[in-house]
Formats: C-alpha cells, sequence, structure tokens
C-alpha cells in the first residue's frame, strides 16, 4: 500500500522537532521526536546533546559544527544552551557528592578505620603555569583510584570581567550586578601554586565534611 498523505514540522526547538502526518482524509497523527523532561519544557534530546558537549569538551560551539558536519539540524541556540546548564547543574552537584561520599566510605571500609591514605592530584585549565582556572582533588588509594573530594581554583571571574563592558556607559547596573552575583575568584597568586593551596584546603575539610583524616 501506497500512503497518501502529507508531512509537515509543526514545531522546532534544536533537534526535537514535532510532525504531523495528515492523510488525505484529513486525520491527522502527531509525532513528536523526543519525549519531553519531567516538570520542564525542555526535550530531552536538547538536554542530552548539552550533557554530551561537555562531557566531550566541544561546548555549544563545538556542538554547531558536530550537527552540521552530520547534516542535522542545529541544536539549541547559545542562551537555551547555557539555561539548560544551569537547570542540569543541581543534578551534577547532587550526584557529585554522593559518588565521593560513597568512595569515602568505601575508603574508610578498606582501611577499617576513619584515618585513610590518599593523593593528590591537579590539573589546568591551560598547559604551563600560566592558566588562570584549575581543579584539584584527593584520590583514594588503591588500584582503582576514586576521587573524595575536589576543589576548583579561578583567578579569574567571568562575570566580573564582562560587566567592565557596562562599567562607565551603566554605572548603576554595574554596581548591582557586581555586589549581587557570586564572584568566581577563590585564588589569589601563581597558577603553579593552585595544586598546593588546593590540595591544604581538601585536607582542611575533611573531618568537617566526612568525619575522617586523610594521610598521604
Amino acid at each position: 500500500l501506497i500512503w497518501n498523505g502529507d508531512m509537515s514540522v509543526a514545531k522546532r526547538e534544536g533537534l526535537y522537532c514535532s510532525l504531523v502526518f495528515t492523510c488525505c482524509c484529513s486525520h491527522e497523527i502527531k509525532i513528536n521526536t523526543s519525549k519531553q523532561c519531567l516538570n520542564t519544557s525542555k526535550r530531552d534530546i536538547n538536554v542530552r546533546s548539552v550533557i554530551g558537549a561537555n562531557f566531550a569538551g566541544i561546548g555549544h560551539q563545538g556542538l554547531v559544527k558536530l550537527c552540521a558536519i552530520l547534516n542535522v539540524p542545529l541544536p539549541i541556540d547559545d542562551d537555551h544552551f547555557f539555561d539548560t546548564l544551569d537547570y542540569l547543574l543541581p543534578t551534577f552537584e547532587s550526584y557529585k557528592l554522593r559518588s565521593m561520599k560513597n568512595a569515602v566510605e568505601e575508603a574508610c571500609k578498606k582501611s577499617n578505620g576513619r584515618k585513610i591514605t590518599v593523593s593528590g592530584d591537579g590539573t589546568w585549565q591551560k598547559r604551563g603555569f600560566s592558566s588562570l582556572h584549575g581543579v584539584v582533588e584527593v584520590l583514594s588509594n588503591g588500584p582503582t583510584a576514586k576521587v573524595l573530594d575536589l576543589e576548583r581554583l579561578s583567578k579569574k571571574c567571568s562575570i566580573c570581567t564582562g560587566l567592565l563592558s557596562i562599567k562607565y556607559s551603566d554605572p548603576k547596573k554595574y554596581s548591582e550586578i557586581k555586589n549581587k552575583h557570586q564572584c568566581e575568584v577563590n585564588h589569589v597568586g601563581s597558577s603553579a601554586s593552585m595544586e598546593v593551596a588546593g590540595i591544604h584546603r581538601l585536607f582542611a575539610r575533611s573531618k568537617m565534611l566526612y568525619n575522617v583524616k586523610y594521610a598521604q
């Protein structure tokens, strides 16, 4: 049998679209190419594309290029991309904390106490010691080391930098945002010193956070 009808796109949002199949008898069937996420208007395919782009380290621009190469519709725009990141952040944060807490308890079980042997490691956004951002973590000891805690260190705040463009043209708005935002800067000093500073913070809060004592 040959279907006699028409197909149209009723709605498109990034990689999601709503297709309408209209039969010659005027009967319509609507098919959504992706389900809607619970308690939000966001579509699953768009949320997954944002997660994938960040896990792959390509960001929004990289995702746009990838979609173009694959000859598929472009992803959600830049504003919606970062809005989706804000939507996902609490979930990622909750999973991160739960995962690290489980890793700590696993390490305590292996050591038969609340004093555990750990190792520390640091990485920077850019190679060398000129990076403005870095991450330091402590890991459990053993063949399958797991992250127990981590600290992000930054010498630069993207919001503070962006605000400089309106510092003189709109001083009132500049002061309002400047005073309300949570500044990302939490390290003063050389990039090379980030690792030592971060490890010190992680060791200092181990008792309060997990009721454990780290040992090297």
